[in-house]
C-alpha cells in the first residue's frame, strides 16, 4: 500500500494516532482501480469516522481528568449507557464469583473511566482496554494512574488477531472479555471477522459480554435489523448465561 496515501490520511489530527494497519486495512475495504488517490483518502477517512465516530472527540481530548462523570455522560459512546452503569456491572457481575477478575475490555472507547462502578458492586477487577485510538488510550492510561486503578489500556488493532489472543493469554484466570457495539464495526470492515474472533476467544474466556445497539446513537430511532445472524451463531456455539436491556442498547453474556 503507498505509504504516502496513508501518511495523507494519518495526517488529519483526528486520524493520527491510531494503528497504521487499521487504516491500511480500510484503505483495502474501500479502494478501487477507478479510484484517483483525492478520492482514497476521502473515502477512506469516511469509513473510518463512521467506524470510530463514537470515539473520536476533540472536546473529549480537552477536558480534564478530574471531570469523570461529566465526560461519560457527554460522550457519545457512553452518555447512553451512563444513567445505567451500575445496573450494567450488576447484571453482568452476579454469574460471577471470583471478586478480582481479569476483565479485557475490547474497543473499549473510554469506558475504562466507569471502573468505579464495579467497586460499588463489591468488585475490584484487573481491567484492560483495548482500543484503537490512541488519545482515548493515553486519557485512561492517564485516569489509571491519577486514580490507583489495577488497569492498563493498549493502542491496538482489533484485526491483528494474534496479538489481541496475546494480551488476553497473558491475563489471569478468570477472564472476562467485553465487546460493546462492536461488533458492527468489525463486519463493516470484515465480513464475518467478528465470528473468527468469538471462536478464538472462546478456550480462552471464562464469560464474554456482547453488547448491541438498538437504536442509532444520539437518536431514539429504533433499528430495524434483529442480528439474528449473530444472535444464530450465539446460540449454535456458546452458552448463553443471560440476557438483558437498558434503553438503547441490548447485552448478551455468553459461556
Amino acid at each position: 500500500m503507498d505509504k504516502e496515501i496513508i501518511k495523507k490520511i494519518m495526517g488529519k489530527k483526528e486520524f493520527s494516532d491510531i494503528p497504521e494497519s487499521l487504516v491500511e486495512r480500510v484503505i483495502q475495504k474501500v479502494y478501487n482501480k477507478e479510484m484517483d488517490e483525492r478520492e482514497v483518502v476521502k473515502k477512506t477517512r469516511a469509513l473510518l469516522r463512521k467506524n470510530l465516530a463514537a470515539f473520536l472527540s476533540r472536546n473529549l481530548l480537552k477536558k480534564k481528568l478530574l471531570e469523570t462523570e461529566r465526560i461519560l455522560r457527554s460522550h457519545t459512546s457512553t452518555r447512553e449507557r451512563y444513567p445505567y452503569y451500575e445496573l450494567i456491572y450488576k447484571e453482568i457481575l452476579r454469574v460471577v464469583e471470583e471478586k478480582e477478575p481479569s476483565i479485557i475490555d475490547l474497543g473499549a472507547g473510554i469506558n475504562g473511566l466507569s471502573y468505579d462502578y464495579f467497586l460499588i458492586n463489591g468488585y475490584k477487577p484487573r481491567y484492560i482496554a483495548i482500543e484503537a485510538v490512541g488519545q482515548l488510550v493515553d486519557l485512561m492510561n492517564q485516569y489509571f494512574e491519577t486514580h490507583d486503578i489495577n488497569g492498563r489500556a493498549i493502542k491496538m488493532d482489533l484485526f491483528n488477531l494474534e496479538e489481541v489472543l496475546e494480551v488476553v493469554k497473558n491475563t489471569d484466570e478468570p477472564r472476562i472479555v467485553f465487546l460493546f457495539k462492536l461488533i458492527d464495526g468489525l463486519e463493516i470492515i470484515e465480513r464475518d471477522y467478528s465470528k473468527r474472533l468469538l471462536l478464538a476467544l472462546k478456550p480462552l474466556t471464562d464469560l464474554m459480554v456482547i453488547s448491541i445497539p438498538t437504536r442509532s446513537l444520539g437518536s431514539r430511532k429504533k433499528f430495524r435489523a434483529t442480528r439474528e445472524w449473530l444472535k444464530k451463531f450465539l446460540r449454535e456455539n456458546f452458552e448463553i448465561v443471560k440476557n438483558f436491556s437498558i434503553p438503547g442498547e441490548e447485552f448478551i453474556i455468553i459461556h
